[in-house]
Formats: structure tokens, C-alpha cells, sequence
């Protein structure tokens, strides 16, 4: 498995969850199994968790609360008298940006 077939599952795997956790208990979660997996096929897990993290980030950003980030940044924008984004505010942009990168394939 490469990179690119990595971050391409992980943009699927990860993008299910979005709208129900933010992206760190994510990554908090599977990081013992992807580095128990990596053990197992003997390589580094390093080379797994970067592609995981990216799914994660390309993941969180589909809804409001997929990444702190994007609470932060609604929170500043009512702060400042502009209405905060609703929780699907940023999906039509963030879902085809996802998928774009979903499709892409990393040498590897």
C-alpha cells in the first residue's frame, strides 16, 4: 500500500465521521492501530500516520465541527457582528476539495 492508496482510504474511512467527531479523538484513536498495523507488515508507522493525518485535516474541514479551527473561526466572525457559520456552511466547498485529493495518487 502507498501513500496515495493510503490517504485515499483515509479520505473515506475518516470522511464518515465528520460530522459526528473532531478530527484530533480521531487520530488519537487510530494511531495504536495503524502503528500496531505498520508492526505487523514491518515497515515504520510513520509512513502511515502522515496520510492519516491528512485525511483527517481534508475531513475536518466538511463541517463545523470537524475541526477546532473552523469553531474558532465561527466564534471570531460572531465576535466581530458576522453571522457564524452554520454547522454545513463549509461543506460545498470543503466536500469536492476532499475529493479531488481523495483521487489524487502520491508515488510511494
Amino acid at each position: 500500500m502507498n501513500w496515495g492508496s493510503l490517504v485515499h482510504f483515509g479520505c473515506h474511512y475518516r470522511g464518515g465521521g465528520v460530522g459526528l467527531l473532531n478530527n484530533t479523538p480521531i487520530i488519537a484513536m487510530l494511531t495504536p492501530q495503524v502503528e500496531e498495523w505498520a508492526d505487523q507488515r514491518g515497515d515504520s508507522a510513520s509512513r502511515y500516520l502522515m496520510p492519516l493525518s491528512f485525511a483527517a485535516i481534508l475531513g475536518g474541514m466538511t463541517t463545523l465541527i470537524g475541526t477546532s479551527t473552523n469553531l474558532v473561526v465561527s466564534g471570531l466572525l460572531q465576535a466581530d457582528g458576522y453571522e457564524p457559520f452554520t454547522m454545513l456552511a463549509l461543506t460545498g466547498i470543503a466536500l469536492p476539495i476532499r475529493r479531488h485529493a481523495a483521487m489524487k495518487r502520491v508515488p510511494g
